[in-house]
């Protein structure tokens, strides 16, 4: 298997090592500390943790060990000659994002994790990322002229959640957009790593395909995750090229770790959009092909949640479906419940709204909607 994988990986090399080759600090070759630094990398580390420790004292952050340490075995495998130098956290942000800071700290969105259909589209990012640390891109991001010209400019340029927290500190510039060389040289360095961990680099295509098409749905030029970064079309072109030199297929990598949990991960981030009024957003994942099979049984009662947010009049058929379903897949969740009650009452169609709300209340006595609810209930009496 190892021979298989170095001879794989090989395929690669002649593309590898030409970017490689131009990069303007030698990259790391094994875990370093910060006393091993020039001083002013270490400012930059120095700003890296600050931001660490912003982020760890925000609550933004999803404490779930299960998840964390089987993350932490995929970068092993793609990092194995860093050891645990790269540890990556969660962040409850919906957005499909993810950052690596100067000193290895990487962060995945709960919006990436909730989205990605298997490991080897998750190891795409996760190799990516840990490229712009042992590349040292964070660095000379920040050393560059542009960057720091631009530095205090605006916040939020990590997008979403995160991007508004982090918009006034001095070490935002840790995680701008990457100029297109590092870009592109991690995503091709970084496939090389995919391959050596015995990935399939074929996910590779299927991760940019999917935020082209988030990004189209969405009426934007392009996504937050790669804002400055090089267009998404040449992103695939640049994917589908390395797959085709990289030899056979791999044989598929088992989900069932990520099956296990994500659907956890997949509420909390319907959730979270919802609370945020993200309608399109929901609309756009939750009426996907796969959206059946891929996300839980309530992901329906989501969905009408996203008609319902975008406020579209044309929309009122396909939520009152939507949340049909989700009683029908999921006749114990509580919320779908209310929200068909909610609509017939608000149309005046009580004989229709009163068994909704009368099932909530059995479902959730002690729901935060009971009060609303028992007040249409007395209406309809």
């Amino acid at each position: 298997m190892r021979l298989r994988r170095a001879i794989r990986a090989a395929g690669i090399a002649c593309l590898v090592a030409a970017v490689g080759a131009q990069a303007a600090t030698p990259p790391f070759e094994r875990p370093v500390r910060p006393v091993e630094l020039e001083e002013p990398e270490q400012r930059v580390w120095s700003e890296a943790e600050d931001v660490d420790l912003t982020l760890s004292r925000s609550g933004q952050l999803l404490r779930d060990e299960e998840v964390e340490a089987w993350i932490a075995g995929l970068m092993l495998r793609l990092f194995p000659d860093f050891g645990a130098a790269l540890r990556v956290r969660i962040v409850r942000d919906p957005e499909m994002n993810a950052f690596c800071l100067p000193n290895g700290s990487i962060y995945m969105n709960l919006g990436m994790l909730a989205r990605v259909r298997n490991t080897s589209q998750l190891a795409t990012i996760l190799a990516h990322e840990g490229v712009h640390f042992t590349h040292r891109h964070g660095f000379q991001q920040r050393s560059s002229l542009v960057t720091t010209a631009g530095f205090t400019q605006g916040a939020g340029i990590a997008g979403g959640l995160v991007g508004a927290l982090l918009g006034s500190l001095v070490g935002m510039s840790s995680i701008r957009g990457f100029s297109r060389t590092h870009e592109r040289e991690a995503d091709r360095v970084g496939f090389g790593r995919l391959l050596a961990g015995g990935f399939d680099p074929r996910e590779s295509v299927a991760v940019f395909q999917m935020l082209t098409a988030e990004s189209k749905a969405m009426g934007l030029t392009d996504t937050v995750f790669f804002a400055s970064h090089p267009q998404l079309d040449e992103r695939i072109k640049t994917f589908r090229e390395l797959s085709a030199v990289a030899g056979p297929p791999t044989p598929p990598e088992s989900d069932a770790a990520l099956r296990a949990f994500q659907p956890r991960l997949q509420r909390e981030w319907m959730a979270l959009e919802a609370s945020m009024g993200q309608g399109g957003r929901l609309v756009h994942q939750l009426t996907r092909p796969d959206a059946v099979d891929f996300y839980p049984p309530e992901a329906p009662y989501y969905l009408g949640e996203g008609y319902r947010l975008r406020g579209d009049a044309a929309d009122r058929n396909a939520m009152i479906a939507a949340y049909e379903s989700a009683v029908q897949r999921a006749p114990t969740f509580a919320p779908a419940h209310a929200a068909l009650g909610v609509v017939h009452f608000k149309a005046k169609d009580c004989a229709r709204a009163v068994p909704y709300l009368r099932s909530y209340l059995d479902l959730a006595p002690d729901g935060s909607l009971r009060s609303h609810v028992g007040r249409m209930l007395e209406k309809c009496r």
